[in-house]
């Protein structure tokens, strides 16, 4: 069938959105194998291929497809770090969440579709008075990846930026991801 590269206007917001190419009538877009699009496949100002099947007489979306669900949250509020203690980051805002699986209640991530995620998380801290700052991103309840940083002789400055990336390889059934962070103040 045609291929054809469109920009897209808007993000998908249902799972049926249409096309039409050069005053054709309008389409659904389907995911691969004419499964049902997950709302948000399909981002505003995204390069996206697509391919007519007449067999379907449908549009199937060929590269987000390639994109396992991804999402991105966010802190609603500042949140106060205990001293020597691992804290759960307060992620409680969604700003997007493809496949509906970043669970803003117990602030985790937990996709329904197996596969290597890359998570990555962004901290800032102002006022903290701490000499040593550690930011993990937790599996299933023990840190998978951890970022140090200080130096328990030096405090660090009060105002202060730290990530911390890694791949993680999720089940799609059970496995769950968190954000920690600790502080460890002056002595």
């Amino acid at each position: 069938g045609t291929e054809v590269g469109v920009r897209a206007g808007s993000a998908n917001a249902t799972t049926a959105p249409t096309f039409a190419f050069n005053a054709t009538t309008a389409r659904v877009i389907t995911a691969r194998a004419n499964a049902t699009l997950q709302i948000g496949a399909i981002q505003t100002n995204q390069v996206i291929g697509l391919k007519y099947r007449s067999s379907t007489t449908t549009w199937e979306l060929l590269n987000p497809a390639l994109l396992g669900p991804y999402f991105k949250a966010t802190q609603g509020s500042d949140q106060v770090l205990a001293n020597n203690t691992f804290t759960k980051a307060n992620m409680d805002t969604e700003v997007v969440d493809t496949g509906g699986y970043y669970d803003t209640t117990n602030k985790r991530f937990l996709p329904l579709v197996a596969g290597r995620y890359h998570i990555k998380s962004s901290t800032y801290l102002s006022g903290v008075g701490a000499n040593q700052y550690q930011f993990a991103i937790y599996k299933n309840g023990a840190a998978v990846n951890l970022n140090v940083n200080g130096d328990a002789s030096v405090a660090l400055p009060t105002v202060y930026f730290s990530q911390v990336s890694g791949i993680a390889s999720l089940n799609g059934s059970t496995d769950y991801v968190e954000v920690f962070a600790l502080i460890s103040a002056a002595s």
